[in-house]
């Protein structure tokens, strides 16, 4: 992957909780990956449906370098919007790049 076709910045966040003043606890994102410079791309109807995901609400690709941790039980933050991340993919097992399949959370 081309450093100029990474050309967005996303933050990887992770689930967590902190206790409210009665003890109890609250569920809170906290960033995990901040300013990943990253490629964006909205998945064509086509590519869904080439990748069994046409019943799935898989809609956006992110392509960023190589980070150990990311799972499907975080999202990503992007241009404001949160996404539901349902796969990570080291690209070729190399170790290089991540595709991230997710989808856009309602608000």
């Amino acid at each position: 992957m081309r450093a100029g076709q990474l050309n967005r910045k996303i933050s990887i966040r992770k689930s967590t909780s902190t206790s409210d003043a009665y003890g109890g606890q609250i569920p809170t994102w906290s960033t995990f990956l901040n300013d990943a410079w990253a490629r964006v791309r909205p998945l064509s109807m086509r590519e869904m449906w080439q990748a069994d995901q046409v019943s799935s609400p898989i809609d956006t690709e992110f392509l960023i370098r190589y980070a150990t941790g990311i799972t499907p039980s975080m999202l990503v933050y992007y241009d404001g919007k949160e996404y539901n991340i349902h796969s990570v993919i080291d690209v070729g097992d190399r170790r290089t790049d991540l595709r991230i399949l997710a989808s856009r959370r309602s608000t």
